[in-house]
Formats: C-alpha cells, sequence, structure tokens
C-alpha cells in the first residue's frame, strides 16, 4: 500500500466524520428546540383549559396544577378561589350595584338647595 493513498484515505474518513459530528450536533440543536416547542404548546393547552374552566388567576392555577396531577377539576375543588363561582346561593354579604337610584339623598338636597322641583312629586 503506497503512504499516500493511505494519508489520503485517512484524511478523507476524518472528514467525513467531523461533517457526520457536525450533523449529529445539528440534529441535538434541532431536538432541543422541538422539545421546547412541545413544552410551549402543552402550556398553551394548559392554559387553554383552566381558561374555559372559568379561572382567574392562570399562571398561580398552572403552578398548583401539578400538586394535582393535572386535574383541574380537583384543582377546583382544592383552590375555589382562582375560579369563577357557578355557585350563585352564595353571597359575600354586600348588596349588588345596579343602578344608582336616580333620586338619593344628595341629589334631593341639591334640588332643594337650588330651588328644583320633582316632577314626580
Amino acid at each position: 500500500m503506497n503512504a499516500h493513498k493511505y494519508q489520503r484515505d485517512i484524511a478523507k474518513v476524518e472528514a467525513e466524520r467531523d461533517a457526520a459530528k457536525a450533523e449529529a450536533e445539528g440534529y441535538k440543536a434541532l431536538k432541543d428546540e422541538f422539545e421546547q416547542w412541545k413544552a410551549e404548546q402543552e402550556t398553551a393547552k394548559t392554559e387553554s383549559a383552566l381558561k374555559a374552566a372559568g379561572c382567574h388567576d392562570v399562571v398561580a392555577a398552572s403552578a398548583r396544577l401539578g400538586e394535582f396531577d393535572g386535574d383541574i377539576e380537583k384543582l377546583k375543588e382544592a383552590a375555589p378561589y382562582l375560579f369563577t363561582s357557578t355557585d350563585n346561593s352564595k353571597s359575600t354579604g354586600g348588596k349588588p350595584k345596579g343602578t344608582p337610584d336616580p333620586e338619593d339623598e344628595r341629589t334631593k338636597k341639591m334640588r332643594e338647595t337650588f330651588g328644583l322641583t320633582n316632577e314626580k312629586e
């Protein structure tokens, strides 16, 4: 065997090896990018499911969801303050605010002060 041919063959094999290493590194980077994309998709799916369940604070609910193995119903039972209540029997004790009474006390006093009469009376 010729020494020059041997050296040329070795250089060719080493070049192929280096090209294969570079290609493998590219695939590793692509795999990492794909894994990151999968995680983002999973996060978006979880956020969507939490919003559909009536969640107020998606970040806090997402953080606690791992405690319940991803079961939103269990989280809802354990932390109902994170979700909109569908039970209308519960009350905070305050009166709901609607349209204000146009003839409240302040308005009546202002009418009296300015000498305006109320057409209803």
